[in-house]
Formats: C-alpha cells, sequence, structure tokens
C-alpha cells in the first residue's frame, strides 16, 4: 500500500513539476513574440516633440489626436494596427480641419509587408494622408545585424514579386521560384 501512495505521489509530482515547466517556458515564449522594444506612448512623445506639437489632444467627442501640429492631426500607431490608423487620421482631419497624418511605428522587419499593405490602401482610393515613418526597436536591431542600416539610412532588402503577385524577401523560402517581371 505505501509502495503505491509512494508512486502515485511521485507522478503526480512528475505532472505538477512538468506543468510548472510548460507554464514558464510558454510565458517566455509570448514574452518574447508580443514584446515591444518601446510603448506607443514613448514613440508618440519623441515623435511628437520633434514635430512641435501637442499630445494627446482631446476633441469634443472625447477622442484624443496623438500629435497635433499646426499643419496635421496625427494617428501614431505599430505597423500591425494600420487600418485603425487610417480611419482615426481622417475622423481627427474632420475633427481639427487640419491635414491627416499617421506615424507608422516599423519596430519589427515583419512591419515592412504591413507599411507596403497600408500604402497601397491609400494609394488606392487617393487618400489625403502623409505618413511619417518611425524606426526603432527591434527593426533597427534586426536591420543592423543584417547589414540593412547604415549611417547614412535604411536600405531595404531587395524583392521579387511571385506568380501570386506577392512581393518576397530575399531570404525567404518562396523568393527563389518567383520570376522576375
Amino acid at each position: 500500500m505505501d509502495l503505491l501512495f509512494d508512486f502515485a505521489l511521485k507522478k503526480k509530482f512528475k505532472l505538477k513539476l512538468m506543468w510548472i515547466f510548460c507554464v514558464v517556458l510558454t510565458n517566455l515564449y509570448s514574452y518574447e513574440l508580443f514584446a515591444r522594444s518601446k510603448s506607443e506612448a514613448s514613440y508618440q512623445k519623441e515623435f511628437c516633440k520633434e514635430q512641435k506639437g501637442i499630445e494627446e489632444y482631446q476633441l469634443d467627442d472625447g477622442t484624443r489626436v496623438d500629435c497635433l501640429n499646426k499643419d496635421y492631426a496625427i494617428e501614431i500607431d505599430f505597423a500591425d494596427k494600420w487600418y485603425e490608423a487610417i480611419g482615426q487620421s481622417l475622423h481627427y482631419s474632420r475633427k481639427t480641419g487640419r491635414k491627416p497624418g499617421i506615424a507608422i511605428i516599423l519596430d519589427d522587419l515583419g512591419h515592412t509587408q504591413k507599411f507596403t499593405s497600408m500604402m497601397k490602401v491609400i494609394e488606392k482610393f487617393k487618400l489625403p494622408i502623409k505618413v511619417f515613418k518611425i524606426r526603432g526597436g527591434i527593426f533597427e536591431k534586426k536591420q543592423r545585424a543584417k547589414g540593412l542600416l547604415t549611417d547614412e539610412g535604411i536600405t531595404e532588402p531587395p524583392n521579387k514579386k511571385s506568380r501570386s503577385g506577392i512581393c518576397h524577401e530575399k531570404n525567404s523560402r518562396h523568393y527563389a521560384v518567383t520570376k522576375k517581371f
């Protein structure tokens, strides 16, 4: 009986230990995946200061313009929320009478594709939105590591369009099967 009880305790202990290990591993992985090097607010503060604008300008409907300067009502956001930024910048422009602007934060290499998508929408619908690029954080570190960022500026990696019409970066596994246009 004691032997069976001992075995059950060991099994329970192993299960708990495995569960704790999985939780810790998952948390570490998700932190690495979703960690931003800087918050949107810190980018906003720097950008708005550079633009000589007013941060978090409150409108009569309760919404807040991230940065309002003499020419533009600017929405500042990470590239993965570009579609929200378009709508917000147009709304702020309508409410303030200033031109719409988006300061898009590119802090990850994957954000270049999102930036391209945003620009295609702006161009297709001829939206009068001024776009400012904010680069930094993880994006900057990866660009420097790949030799794409120099003191003179950023050089974009060469892309090719595939038969599906999608642009692939040179290091993509799909790059080799794309044809030149």
